[in-house]
């Protein structure tokens, strides 16, 4: 059984904040791209979005780069292309124990 652990840490604001919103940015184009294209598929979305992605954020680790695309896949997939769903710049961070990286939990 997995359960959830919550761990506080001190991270300086100034670095943290904006990671948080490059974070829903990324998350947020990624659902635009499969919402136009009506595709889930991680292999087309990597391919159509990555290079330009890692342009455009050079400081985001590529690992979280890509959970945030599986990430958004999955919201796309769940929602059936019913719904748009779409992350706030301040939504919350967890981390995933199978990349090791922050991963956003939550969509709205």
């Amino acid at each position: 059984m997995k359960r959830t652990v919550s761990i506080p840490v001190n991270l300086p604001h100034k670095r943290f904040l904006p990671l948080m919103g490059f974070c829903a940015d990324i998350f947020n184009q990624h659902i635009d791209w499969a919402l136009k294209e009506q595709t889930y598929n991680k292999n087309k979305a990597h391919k159509a979005l990555y290079a330009d992605l890692r342009l455009q954020y050079p400081d985001v680790p590529s690992a979280l780069l890509q959970t945030i695309r599986d990430n958004a896949m999955e919201a796309v997939k769940a929602t059936k292309f019913k719904r748009h769903p779409q992350k706030k710049p301040t939504s919350g961070l967890v981390a995933s124990s199978n990349k090791k990286a922050l991963v956003a939990p939550r969509v709205v």
